[in-house]
């Protein structure tokens, strides 16, 4: 049984879809000029707006790519999940992975680096970006924002009204002093 579209996940998402057609159109050099300069644009804006970028790729290897394909013809609740064209597209694997190559070296930026992941044991994938991912977030040192004295005082009165139960006699609501 096909699962609802909603649900379903396309076959090449995101990078794949603009690979695939590079490689379809065996128009590279143009079509990847194109692609380099979006994803550099996007992250360049997203750096700029102090947002951290964390790029992966997973790569699997050709064999194990076999394998699951295998898999997913061998078991009916995976069959949904294979096409003809699955089959089809791994004669062009050199291409693609030249495709991604250049695309990977072209697009990663101090800022905004690529990290290429080995997937092909799904356990060791997801412990390398959940390790990327933590290191990262720690590396920017956050903290929750302080308050001044000012805004101290008035929390202590909002919690005796709170601990009190006289919230609801209170007129109007009280503005919190900006920091």
């Amino acid at each position: 049984m096909t699962p609802p579209q909603a649900f379903r996940p396309s076959r090449w998402a995101g990078l794949a879809r603009l690979v695939l057609s590079n490689v379809k159109a065996e128009q590279a050099e143009l079509g990847q000029v194109t692609v380099t300069g979006c994803i550099r644009l996007q992250s360049m804006s997203e750096t700029l707006r102090s947002t951290l970028i964390l790029k992966f790729f997973l790569h699997l290897s050709k064999d194990e790519q076999r394998k699951r394909l295998l898999e997913r013809v061998d078991m009916p609740e995976k069959n949904w999940k294979i096409s003809a064209a699955d089959v089809h597209e791994r004669t062009f694997w050199d291409s693609y992975r030249h495709a991604y190559e250049k695309l990977l070296t072209h697009t990663s930026t101090e800022s905004a680096p690529w990290y290429i992941i080995p997937a092909d044991r799904k356990w060791f994938t997801r412990a390398a970006v959940a390790d990327i991912i933590v290191t990262r977030l720690k590396a920017l040192d956050l903290h929750y924002p302080s308050i001044t004295a000012q805004q101290r005082s008035q929390l202590a009165v909002e919690r005796k009204q709170l601990a009190c139960g006289s919230e609801a006699s209170s007129s109007a609501p009280r503005e919190l002093v900006p920091v």
